[in-house]
């Protein structure tokens, strides 16, 4: 027996079956509980010899779901294939209800050793969530199979056999995933923390990682810190919890504008009580934003006003006779009241409540009718507006940039982008910011391991450990089922960081003549200035380094193409790109520099991406580089319904009528192709139209041909597509 073994369980009312794959011995082993088979007892002994020779079992979402049915079944708890599909859709229930935790195996009780791919990279987080399916495709497999059976079906024979090809299928991609460079780094790092602190990290996602490697240091500096210890010998984890957050409790103490803008945001900020952290700076209306509206770029919001019109034609004639006649502006005004009416008075005392600065506003359509609304103004985001460039707030952090715009740096320009490095954690550390039960401990603490962090050599496990911590306790402060949880000190960190950024803008724009703002988001800033204002920058960014305790690391880019704050291209001196959003198309998994996009992100139809950043950055038609292109996974793309949905592909005759139609796979891959059919989407009806079922048409102007075995694939792709898109990303930054 090897180290270790990759498995996956399937559950019907009449069928259970496990697949195990061992890949030192390549050696796969099938059991099967069913009205035809019973493995039961060479189930038993091969999980006994799992268990003596302490293999560690590799599976997706296995601690979730996988483990403890085998637990449950060793126990003699469930035993007939009805009986283990039961307590699986029990599990599954529980977890769609919140209660993820309820069936996990307890560690003192674990007779079998769990590797979890899915906890590791924390895919049980709903922003990342992603199944197996979805890595499948994102790992280019040649055969994406997805469940055979609708779920608690009555199983033939020959539909058995089937699900165990689909089960073997699915441990042989689980293997794949396990062997990727990129996994391989993780479970290292696990290893190699289990066996030096003697916790066991295996199934920890990073953020745990850095949770816990923060936490064990604040334990051995100052024991019990972290949790209390009831009499009865529970633990109880220590944490600041607060009825509300009092921004003029907050440390901004450095902070020091000068124009009346960010004046007016300071006493704004200082005013501000909140209740909960996420989406306060939202929906905020003029009224209570005070002196700071004046600096908001703001959005009208209208709600109609209720008239009594006249009805019936004949009462209606002479009105319209009448407005049609030359009439002075008070008898025209007096005449369409009376036709169209007018709103009620206490309709607008009722909103002028809720909307002290709102107003009322008479409407004209082009049929000549006159309506009435009431209205008021009110900013989407928190934001300023100096010199044009749009800073915008949130309780996370700050950003701003310029849209659809391309910067080449020249003999005469240059730009210039400042990062501060680690922000978060040396906001904490400079100013002292701390969850309040664990005292000004926790800054010093933090400071050791930024320190120690420089220590050990980038690319070591430690190196990475130490980050980890770093970075993770940040978030954690905001976590409440975290020992550093005091939303407060959250708060103030990103408050802080905001401010100080809009503090070095205001510097900036403010001393460097002909500086244009490019980019601000979280913790850094990009800078398009002339080459003759360098050394006057960097210094003016120094000094304010010094004044705030934090140090700006600074690159200067070739070119940069912006098409927003969040999908930009920028080429450093070297060459090489950064890319963000959707003009990133490396892999995270296979690029040699760990960089691009991760196994939870959409990598559809990555030519597109390519050859827009290749046409941006190097000249090259879109055309020349999809063309060339001959690897028909860059051309492939993926679409996703929910098992309450389903997918079809439908054939139409050149007249337009339907003659075939292909029930498709619940994630299924295509391409767009020359010849093929229509992708739609079909959900469920909604109760106010309970007998109509909603189809939604998937690239609705394009043929399309279903590629779920790469073998199905023939190079009937249609170019124009891909080319437009393509396209559509050049134009986006401007090019």
């Amino acid at each position: 027996m090897s180290d270790i073994v990759a498995y996956d369980l399937e559950t019907y009312p009449n069928a259970f079956t496990g697949v195990f794959i061992d890949p030192n011995k390549r050696k796969i082993y099938v059991f099967e509980i069913s009205d035809r088979k019973d493995d039961s007892k060479r189930l038993r002994k091969h999980l006994g010899h799992i268990y003596k020779n302490k293999t560690v079992m590799v599976g997706f979402n296995s601690v979730g779901f996988d483990s403890p049915i085998l637990h449950k079944w060793l126990r003699k708890e469930i035993t007939t294939p009805l009986e283990i599909f039961e307590y699986a859709q029990e599990i599954i229930e529980d977890g769609n209800n919140g209660d993820k935790f309820k069936h996990l195996v307890p560690k003192n009780k674990e007779w079998l050793k769990q590797l979890d791919l899915y906890k590791i990279n924390h895919y049980d987080n709903k922003a990342k969530a992603t199944s197996l399916k979805m890595i499948e495709f994102n790992s280019r497999s040649e055969n994406i199979e997805d469940l055979p059976y609708d779920v608690g079906s009555i199983l033939t024979g020959e539909q058995i056999d089937k699900l165990i090809e689909y089960n073997k299928h699915d441990v042989m991609e689980t293997l794949k995933f396990y062997n990727s460079p990129k996994m391989q780094e993780a479970i290292n790092l696990r290893k190699e923390l289990t066996e030096k602190y003697g916790i066991d990290f295996t199934n920890f996602n990073d953020s745990k990682i850095g949770n816990q490697f923060f936490q064990m240091q604040l334990e051995s500096e100052n024991p019990d810190s972290c949790y209390k210890t009831l009499p009865d010998g529970k633990k109880v984890m220590r944490q600041t919890k607060r009825k509300f957050i009092d921004f003029n409790d907050l440390k901004l103490d450095y902070i020091d504008f000068e124009l009346p803008q960010f004046k007016a945001l300071m006493t704004w900020l200082r005013k501000q009580k909140i209740t909960e952290t996420k989406g306060v700076f939202s929906d905020i209306e003029e009224h209570n934003l005070g002196e700071l509206a004046k600096y908001c770029e703001m959005e009208i919001k209208s709600v109609k006003l209720k008239t009594k019109e006249l009805k019936g034609r004949e009462i209606r004639k002479p009105y319209l006779d009448k407005l049609k006649t030359d009439l002075s502006d008070d008898e025209r005004i007096k005449t369409e009241n009376e036709l169209y009416g007018e709103p009620n008075q206490k309709d607008i005392d009722e909103l002028m409540k809720l909307h002290p600065m709102g107003w009322v506003k008479r409407n004209y359509l082009k049929s000549g009718k006159t309506t009435w609304s009431f209205n008021w103004r009110m900013t989407e985001t928190l934001n300023i507006v100096i010199n044009g460039f749009t800073l915008v707030y949130g309780t996370g952090g700050i950003h701003a940039s310029v849209e659809n715009k391309t910067y080449y740096s020249n003999d005469e320009y240059i730009i210039v982008d400042y990062d501060y490095a680690s922000m978060y954690p040396n906001i904490f550390i400079s100013n002292k910011i701390h969850p309040e039960h664990l005292g000004e401990e926790f800054c010093d603490i933090y400071k050791d391991l930024y320190l120690e962090r420089k220590k050990h050599p980038k690319g070591s496990n430690l190196n990475l450990a130490y980050k980890l911590a770093l970075n993770s306790v940040y978030g954690n402060t905001n976590n409440k089922y975290s020992v550093f949880y005091d939303p407060q000190s959250t708060i103030n960190c990103t408050v802080l960081g905001q401010l100080t950024l809009t503090n070095l803008v205001e510097k900036l724009v403010t001393q460097v003549k002909d500086l244009e703002m490019i980019q601000c988001n979280t913790d850094g800033l990009t800078v398009y200035i002339k080459r003759s204002d360098a050394e006057l920058v960097d210094k003016i960014v120094s000094d304010w380094d010094k004044v705030c305790g934090l140090e700006m690391e600074k690159v200067t880019y070739k070119m940069m193409a912006i098409a927003d704050v969040n999908n930009y291209i920028a080429q450093y001196d070297s060459g090489d790109l950064k890319m963000n959003g959707r003009y990133e198309y490396r892999d995270a998994h296979t690029h040699p520099s760990g960089q691009g996009l991760d196994m939870h992100q959409n990598k559809s139809a990555l030519i597109i991406r390519e050859a827009a950043v290749r046409c941006i950055t190097e000249g090259i038609p879109v055309e020349h580089t999809i063309k060339k292109c001959k690897d028909p996974f860059d051309f492939m793309l993926r679409t996703k319904v929910p098992r309450s949905s389903r997918l079809e592909l439908r054939y139409y005759d050149s007249d337009g009528e339907l003659i075939n139609t292909e029930l498709q796979q619940n994630i299924t891959r295509y391409y767009i192709a020359n010849n093929g059919g229509k992708l739609v989407k079909i959900m469920p009806p909604v109760p106010k139209d309970p007998e109509k079922e909603r189809e939604f048409g998937i690239d609705a102007s394009w043929l399309a041909k279903t590629c779920n075995n790469m073998k199905q694939f023939d190079w009937d792709i249609n170019y124009d597509y891909y080319i437009s898109e393509a396209k559509k990303l050049v134009e986006g930054v401007g090019a």
